[in-house]
Order: structure tokens, then C-alpha cells, then sequence
């Protein structure tokens, strides 16, 4: 994070409210069937934002997204920037991405974000960003993944509406765990978990951003957000559930660990 901020780039605030729809794209396998459904919102303006290797992916068929996020450390996600020159995306990069990813950003649009990090190292975070005030600062909270702290982003952006695709948290068990072939390294063992009477194979990380995703959906819902995950994954089946309980106003008034338990819908099964 401190050589992230020595760097000459411009630091990430947000924007004011408007009547935008943001479509957030992962790399879940049910992206390849729902390419059509994006391209169509693209067309109708909507804000198209491509986390980690979704961004190849939907150039690769035609689709030029408008914001990439990424977010995580390793050396490795510098991997996901496309080869291109100059690629016409604005790239929105976590302060603690590694320096590998800078470097090979370094043709591009980088608006620079902090990630909120509870914890001894939120202190650390804190001494650094102190180093800098006349920067202006927004600390962007959610998950553990970009798709996740991309509907923070968006909503510091003021954007209320939000459509996400490719944000399975879930594969076929025995098919492929992404759309496109990752050149990080395969997928920890999986685990299996049943959600609303239905079993999803899904790595470890892929169970807790499921459960993160119940968390930030209550939050945003409960300041006036619409959230829809797209597809047949574990994230998607819980987009469902938890649009019925709000339909219902059940979500206005169940506490988020709450709903993250209900009926023992949270389970891991053999």
C-alpha cells in the first residue's frame, strides 16, 4: 500500500447519485450464457465493470467493459490486465494490489482506492493514509472479492441498481469452476454447501463470499439499493431468496446474521 500511494495517480472518491444501472461481470461459468443479456445492457447504457479475468473474457467476445476493479495482492492478478496497448478501460486498483499490477498498468486509466481492513492492519492502513492529507480519502468496505467491494464502489459511485453476472460462488461439480482458464492455478479442493434445498459445489472462498454477499445485500438494500445476480449458482439462488424476503419486507427488519442462518439454509454437507 505505501508504494501504491507514491505513485502518480489520481485517488478514488466517488461520484454523486444518479439513475445508472451498474453490471458487475465475474468469471462464474454461467457467464458464457448470459453474453448476450450484457451486451444488451452495454447498449443501453449501462456501466459495464469486469473483475479479474472476466476483463479478457468479455473482449474476447466482443465486449468492451467500462471499469475494471481488481483487488487482491498477489503478483498474479497482474495476469488479468489485457495485452492492449491501451484498452479504453478505466481501471479501479485496490492500494494493496502488488506492484506487478501497477507496472503493468502503467499505459492506463488507474484511479487508485483503499480498501477499508478492520484490525491491526486498518491501524497500519490509517499511519500511511495519514502521511497524505491533501489527498481526499473514501475507505470502500465489502467482501472478499473484487465482485463484492465492486458493489461498494458502485455505490460510492452513486450508482443504485446494481446487476451482477458471472458471480456464481458455484460450479458443476466436476465442470469447470470458471469461464476461462486460469492462469493462477487450479481451485482448492471444493466443499459442498446446500442453500434453499439445493446442493452447489464451490471452493472455500467461494462459500464465504456467498455468505458475505447475504451480509451486503441486506446493507445496501436497507439504503434503497436493488441487487440482481444473473445465472444458476449459489450467489444467483440467494439473489432469489433474498429478493422474496424483501418483496415480503422481511429484509428491512432481519438482522443479517439472521438471514445468513434462516431455516439452516447455511450448511456444509458431505
Amino acid at each position: 500500500m505505501r508504494l501504491s500511494c507514491e505513485r502518480d495517480l489520481p485517488w478514488f472518491v466517488g461520484g454523486p447519485v444518479h439513475n445508472g444501472e451498474m453490471v458487475i461481470v465475474g468469471g462464474g461459468p454461467s457467464v458464457l450464457t448470459r453474453l448476450d443479456a450484457i451486451e444488451r445492457r452495454q447498449s443501453n447504457n449501462d456501466t459495464i465493470v469486469a473483475c479479474n479475468g472476466a476483463n479478457g473474457l468479455l473482449r474476447k467476445n466482443g465486449i468492451e467493459p467500462d471499469l475494471v476493479v481488481l483487488v487482491d495482492p498477489s503478483p498474479a492478478v497482474a495476469g488479468f490486465v489485457t495485452k492492449e496497448e491501451d484498452d479504453g478501460a478505466t481501471y479501479l486498483v485496490s492500494s494493496i494490489c502488488h506492484p506487478d499490477v501497477f507496472d503493468a498498468l502503467s499505459d492506463r486509466m488507474v484511479f487508485l482506492w483503499h480498501p477499508e481492513i478492520p484490525g491491526p492492519q486498518g491501524v497500519g492502513m490509517k499511519i500511511i493514509l495519514d502521511e497524505y492529507p491533501d489527498k481526499p480519502v473514501a475507505l470502500i468496505g465489502g467482501g472478499c472479492t473484487g465482485a463484492l467491494r465492486s458493489l461498494s464502489l458502485g455505490y460510492a459511485l452513486g450508482f443504485r441498481e446494481f446487476h451482477m453476472y458471472g458471480v456464481d460462488s458455484s460450479y458443476e461439480s466436476g465442470g469447470p469452476d470458471h469461464a476461462y482458464t486460469k492462469h493462477d492455478g487450479p481451485e482448492p479442493q471444493p466443499i459442498f454447501i446446500q442453500f434453499d434445498g439445493k446442493n452447489y459445489c464451490c471452493s472455500p472462498w467461494m462459500a464465504r463470499q456467498a455468505s458475505e454477499f447475504q451480509y451486503y445485500y441486506v446493507q445496501l438494500a436497507n439504503v434503497g439499493c436493488s441487487i440482481v445476480a444473473h445465472g444458476t449458482g449459489l450467489i444467483p439462488g440467494i439473489s432469489r431468496f433474498l429478493a422474496k424476503a424483501r418483496r415480503n419486507g422481511e429484509v428491512k427488519v432481519i438482522a443479517p446474521e439472521t438471514v445468513i442462518r434462516a431455516g439452516k439454509r447455511w450448511s456444509k454437507s458431505a
